[in-house]
């Protein structure tokens, strides 16, 4: 069994604590198995209206209204997990999506992976990489910062994960808030990933040189991508780009036409 680092233990359990009310599965036996009833306790004093409802968003469901059914001391709802997802971000809204509990801005988070179960890690990241999304559908409230600081927690006790596509997003986060000094630490990272063979390293290093317009690199990383992997990642995005590129001369030409 994989031994959790204290600090990731810490953090996880104290951003679970911060939470007024309380959403959890009503039978953790069946977190994997289709529909999954989940039970949710409203912060003490919160009266819901008759409209109120639950909003769901995570990897594999941008956002979902979900009816909630009010029992004696609680409320519980049900929907179908994706496959895929293993963190899910949940806010009460009313009938118009105004937010009527949101914990105070953050969402209630469920994620689904014990810290003792493999893929635990992984989580974590899709925890991360969901919360933009959610904040933007659930309204919620992820700075920057709050983004940045997660990344640094996983990385710090995880440092195998530095690497490929989830360790380009933190880095772009960083370069987002000082582009100045971020900038050399991005080369630097993408001329590592640019000498490795596999396909994520690659389209790493090809995701960083296009974001910093360093054109030259980005084309040189496309060549070698193209004939190692002509259906990889960085193949589709190219055919995508030309693809949209034609249509769009196409339809400049029938409008001068």
């Amino acid at each position: 069994m994989k031994t959790i680092p204290t600090v990731l233990l810490l953090f996880t359990v104290s951003f679970a604590f911060s939470q007024s009310g309380k959403i959890e599965l009503k039978n953790p036996s069946e977190k994997n198995e289709g529909q999954t009833t989940f039970i949710y306790e409203p912060t003490a004093g919160l009266n819901l209206p008759e409209d109120a409802q639950l909003s769901v968003s995570c990897s594999g469901i941008r956002n979902k209204s979900i009816s909630l059914e009010k029992k004696a001391t609680h409320y519980e709802f049900s929907f179908k997990l994706p496959a895929e997802s293993s963190v899910f971000f949940f806010a009460v809204v009313d009938s118009k999506q105004n937010a009527l509990d949101n914990n105070h801005g953050k969402g209630y988070v469920i994620n689904l992976r014990d810290p003792s179960e493999e893929g635990f890690e992984q989580s974590l990241l899709e925890k991360i990489e969901s919360a933009g999304m959610a904040a933007y559908f659930l309204k919620l409230d992820y700075t920057e910062q709050d983004i940045l600081d997660q990344y640094e927690s996983v990385f710090a006790n995880y440092p195998e994960l530095k690497n490929g596509s989830d360790y380009v997003n933190y880095l772009l986060v960083k370069f987002s808030m000082d582009k100045e000094k971020v900038r050399p630490e991005l080369i630097a990272f993408a001329d590592t990933m640019a000498q490795k063979e596999d396909e994520e390293s690659l389209t790493a290093a090809y995701t960083i040189y296009r974001r910093l317009d360093m054109n030259d690199n980005m084309e040189e990383i496309e060549k070698v991508a193209l004939e190692r992997f002509p259906a990889g990642d960085i193949a589709r995005g190219k055919f995508m780009m030309d693809y949209y590129s034609v249509r769009e001369k196409d339809v400049g030409l029938s409008l001068i036409h």
